[in-house]
């Protein structure tokens, strides 16, 4: 993911991976939503992902197919 940072210390996701770390901050958002916890907006994290990326079952399995989506498809190369 190419970030970077600015002079004021703020930094900066650009290109591509902007959508990648979408994706990343929607499973942290779905680890929390087990928890209990709730976020405001029209649509939950679960819904959004069970929307784009056509998993089923319930949010512990769901997020278990996230997961490995992301290992698939997101974590070639990386490190």
């Amino acid at each position: 993911m190419p970030i970077s940072g600015s002079e004021s210390g703020g930094y900066m996701i650009t290109g591509g991976s902007i959508k990648d770390y979408r994706v990343l901050v929607l499973k942290q958002q779905l680890k929390l939503e087990i928890k209990g916890l709730r976020f405001k907006g029209p649509r939950t994290s679960y819904a959004i992902i069970k929307k784009e990326f056509g998993f089923r079952g319930c949010r512990s399995r769901v997020l278990a197919q996230l997961e490995a989506w992301i290992e698939e498809n997101l974590m070639k190369g990386a490190i």
